[in-house]
């Protein structure tokens, strides 16, 4: 294959050098708008949920020392920690989301290069615009989720494949095999290409004994860099897991009865990763009658999810290919990040600085792809690349974030097989094909549109909606989710919380009902009830429904601040205490739960003690009303100061 770089002059390096600081630049402030308006319009921007919440608590512990957990890793670790240094430097959410803004610039600057080695300046250029464009990666950006991180190792780790054909040089094998460890460090699934990339190195080589050492190399230090990790977990439990050990667990989400390719939560186990491998475990006792451990829970998850697809092989077949449906057109869907909602919900607008769809890339990348097989060793990086994620569909579920690592090589391979049109005299096959792919991802879109495939579960959206006080928004939201799905218990939670909030108490209590209904376990559905019942001052229900939330999920600080609201209402003070302290402990900027331990004190008859939690309420929201009220009727019982 020729050399497409070699009959490029120097003049045209350095004008595609030149437009892709201008992109970049241009990219910036686009990038810089739309954080702006994410800080000012989107509740969720300074309010991190589900697994961003996850990841960001687990960052603070770690940066307050606790280096190690007591349990295995529940999720790949190389993010956390990340963040865990930036919160030891002072870090804040911002800081997060400019971070990742510029992990985005420096990926599209990867790409870029790369491509341009690999396809030339023009596709290289192209290549960076496209990504710059996509909707998925500038809202991922924004969240405290690893997308931007796999984007950029990714980017890193094909690059790095890219430049290695025939006789990498060692610079090269061992910056591959940092930015492989890395990889799998922060997305697990990448274990597969530790041994695709040894193999690969080693057959398109000339065969050699030399050649197996230079392929071993990349593949060692990417096992070098594994290795702590699997340390960490075998400490914790005393089981081998390389780096993760959820994913029994996350095979079973995928494939359980009612499975239609998304997600779908198992019975009895949260939503959140930080909870999940406690619920897995007393779900497995449940079921078996046996202790758990961490493996024996994960085999048991794993092998209902094969025996799921053993009771009915055609329609396991169905499923992965609605999975694969889902890869190959999805553009509204996001069990967390849900670009498209939150802009037509009026969270986003500026978001339409980046409004090219990864959907739309499939059509031209797979045809990029296609016109590759020409020389399929020389290429297979780019069908490593797109295979893994592709695999992890259509085995586990569809979700953007699991697409998102395909993101880099669809776009290379789209910019390739678009670049035919500029070439349309030589290339006049490439482009047609390009374009009719293009015109078919584009169109499935509608067609999904007017079949009711891929509409917006913008529950994440609605809850977002209601903590800005849009509580007709966040309504006709998630009544429209229920109209599609009557009996969905996660919406009918979500329109609980929004009644709630608004007031309307006697229908949130029973909207919650209806929720857990459908499904009794849902230990986050049952932690806002008890708290709707701590503000209707029903402290006995209360205490019940909160006890259940924490014999199932003792950690969380809301709830165990609720129960300790309802105890000392009743009286129960010894009992409220610990429950109160826990949670002061876990947020002790929280003003609500420095309040409530005034409240405790003050009820019993101990002023001194109250007025000091409510002055330090006080030094952290100077405005907030219970405490300035409460902070004068204790100082007025207890007398003038000594």
């Amino acid at each position: 294959m020729a050399d497409p770089v070699r009959g490029e002059t120097q003049a045209t390096r350095s004008r595609m050098l030149g437009y892709l600081i201008g992109l970049c630049l241009v990219a910036l402030v686009f990038r810089i708008a739309i954080l702006r308006e994410y800080l000012a319009e989107n509740p969720v921007a300074n309010n991190p949920t589900i697994d961003a919440a996850t990841y960001w608590n687990w960052a603070d512990r770690i940066a307050h020392g606790q280096f190690a957990q007591d349990t295995p890793f529940f999720s790949a670790p190389l993010y956390p920690y990340l963040l865990g240094l930036l919160r030891a430097l002072g870090g804040t959410l911002i800081s997060v989301y400019v971070l990742q803004i510029g992990m985005d610039l420096v990926t599209a600057i990867l790409l870029a290069l790369f491509t341009r080695r690999r396809f030339g300046s023009g596709v290289g250029l192209l290549a960076a615009g496209i990504f710059l464009l996509l909707q998925e990666p500038a809202s991922f950006s924004l969240r405290v989720l690893s997308g931007s991180l796999h984007l950029l190792l990714v980017t890193a780790t094909w690059g790095l494949m890219a430049l290695s054909t025939n006789a990498p040089r060692l610079p090269r094998r061992v910056g591959l095999g940092i930015t492989l460890g890395l990889l799998c460090l922060s997305y697990p699934p990448a274990l597969l290409l530790v041994p695709a990339v040894g193999l690969w190195l080693f057959w398109q080589s000339r065969r050699r004994l030399a050649d197996l050492a230079r392929a071993t190399v990349p593949v060692g230090i990417a096992v070098l860099l594994i290795v702590p990790a699997t340390v960490h977990n075998y400490r914790a439990s005393g089981e081998f897991f390389l780096i993760q050990a959820l994913s029994g667990v996350t095979l079973r989400l995928g494939n359980q009865p009612g499975a239609d390719g998304v997600y779908h939560p198992i019975r009895g186990i949260s939503m959140s990763r930080e909870y999940m491998l406690h619920d897995a475990g007393r779900v497995y006792q449940q079921a078996t009658g046996n202790p758990p451990s961490w493996a024996a829970t994960d085999a048991y998850f794993r092998k209902l999810g094969y025996d799921y697809w053993r009771s009915d092989p055609t329609h396991a077949i169905k499923l992965a290919a609605r999975k694969a449906y889902w890869f190959l057109t999805g553009r509204n869907y996001g069990d967390i990040c849900q670009p498209n909602a939150e802009i037509a919900a009026g969270l986003a607008d500026w978001l339409r600085l980046a409004p090219v769809q990864t959907a739309w890339l499939i059509g031209p990348g797979l045809v990029g792809l296609a016109f590759l097989l020409r020389h399929p060793i020389r290429h297979a990086p780019e069908w490593l690349m797109l295979g893994v994620p592709l695999f992890v569909v259509v085995i586990f579920w569809y979700s953007p974030r699991y697409r998102l690592p395909a993101v880099p090589v669809l776009t290379v391979t789209a910019a390739y097989a678009l670049a035919g049109l500029k070439q349309w005299r030589i290339r006049r096959a490439r482009g047609i094909a390009a374009l009719v792919g293009l015109a078919a991802a584009i169109a499935l879109g509608f067609v999904n549109r007017a079949v009711g495939f891929d509409a917006p579960m913008a529950r994440d959206v609605a809850i977002a909606l209601v903590r800005k006080g849009d509580y007709a928004g966040a309504n006709e939201m998630l009544q429209d989710i229920l109209r599609r799905q009557p009996d969905f218990p996660l919406a009918l939670s979500a329109l609980a919380y929004s009644r709630h909030m608004e007031g309307r108490l006697a229908e949130a209590y029973e909207t919650y009902h209806r929720a857990l209904a459908l499904d009794p376990s849902d230990t986050i559905t049952r932690g806002l009830l008890g708290a709707l019942l701590v503000r209707m001052q029903r402290w006995t229900e209360a205490e019940r429904e909160l006890r259940i939330v924490l014999a199932a999920t003792p950690e969380g600080p809301e709830d165990r601040f609720n129960l300790g609201v309802a105890l000392t209402a009743q009286g129960k003070y010894k009992e409220a205490r610990p429950h109160l302290e826990y949670a002061v402990k876990a947020a002790p900027r929280d003003v609500r739960f420095l309040h409530g331990m005034g409240v405790f004190f003050a009820r019993q008859g101990q002023h001194a003690a109250a007025a000091e939690w409510f002055r330090r309420a006080l030094e952290i929201d100077p405005s907030h009303q219970k405490s300035q009220n409460d902070l004068k009727r204790v100082l007025q019982k207890s007398g003038p100061p000594q």
